[in-house]
């Protein structure tokens, strides 16, 4: 932000550098899940790095992005922090058979930026140690920022561990320029699972983003800019009361398509894989999509059509 901007965080009210105003109007603050932003308080604008990188250069979301990552070596270790923030870090390496057993390729994996780590730490002290009954991965970003993931912890509470901000939005940067359908779902791992049967996908970091107020206008911004770039865009969240609540919420507010995993099935596209196979689990997405594009379906119609319940999995073609 500060390289950008050309000033430093600080505590006291600055000027917009985007308006021609004598009187100190914006302040720095931190969001709910650690991103810093520039508050106007005479326009009520609220802007992260990658707001004031598109007001800079008037750019694209994508081509704001893009830049961000280019020059990232230039302000990496030059921003200031107002407020203390936990040091993460980790030590690379093991085995990716949990992946590749989803039916993710290394190739994917190192499209996607994901390693195996054996240790992580906080503030230099060990936070987890992987073990073959509980591996460690890590989903790295542009910014440096990563998420840590246990998929095989017993505790739903320490999965995972992030230093990401909302700008962090996994698949990004490894979408096509243009395309027929994107698919926006719940994490990086049923992003690589659908690149796997041929869609382009992304996942956000929160589900705050598209629901809240803190960078709500740039994330319709973004998801503008996707449906110019794609002829479709089709939600795809966990089937869990979280998951719906969510894509209600999106689906309502940026009139997006959206389709789920009947209710008889696992929660999310990964799982399908690893209860069925990568076949099946194909095949299923494949009908979802189609049926949601000939239908035209909204959220509302998608989930009260009994009709998706049907279990494609019975016994005869397991």
């Amino acid at each position: 932000m500060e390289y950008y901007l050309g000033v430093k965080v600080t505590s006291k009210l600055i000027r917009n550098p985007f308006r021609n105003d004598d009187n100190p109007t914006c302040g720095f603050y931190y969001g709910s899940t650690g991103s810093l932003y520039l508050h106007d308080f005479a326009t009520d604008e609220h802007m992260d790095c990658i707001t004031v990188v598109k007001k800079k250069y008037n750019l694209s979301y994508y081509k704001a992005v893009q830049l961000i990552q280019i020059e990232s070596n230039n302000f990496q270790n030059n921003e200031t922090n107002l407020a203390e923030t936990k040091k993460l870090e980790y030590i690379a390496g093991g085995s990716h058979d949990y992946f590749l057993k989803l039916g993710i390729s290394q190739k994917t994996l190192d499209k996607y930026k994901v390693t195996h780590a054996r240790a992580l730490y906080i503030n230099e002290d060990l936070y987890w140690r992987a073990t073959p009954q509980n591996p460690i991965f890590i989903y790295n970003f542009p910014s440096r920022k990563f998420k840590a993931y246990r998929p095989l912890s017993k505790d739903k509470d320490r999965k995972w561990k992030s230093n990401c901000s909302n700008a962090d939005i996994g698949g990004y940067l490894q979408l096509p320029k243009a395309g027929n359908i994107l698919i926006i779902t719940s994490s990086l791992k049923d992003v690589m699972v659908l690149h796997e049967m041929g869609y382009a996908a992304i996942a956000f970091n929160s589900e705050a983003i598209a629901t809240r107020g803190e960078s709500g206008k740039d994330i319709e911004s973004l998801i503008t800019e996707l449906k110019t770039r794609f002829n479709e865009v089709i939600l795809f969240l966990d089937n869990d009361p979280a998951g719906l609540e969510y894509a209600k919420k999106v689906s309502r507010r940026f009139s997006i398509k959206s389709i789920v995993i009947p209710t008889n099935l696992p929660k999310d596209i990964s799982d399908v894989v690893a209860k069925y196979n990568f076949k099946k689990a194909k095949k299923l997405v494949n009908k979802l999509v189609r049926k949601c594009i000939m239908d035209n379906t909204t959220f509302d119609s998608f989930v009260a059509d009994s009709s998706l319940k049907e279990n494609i999995f019975n016994k005869t073609n397991r």
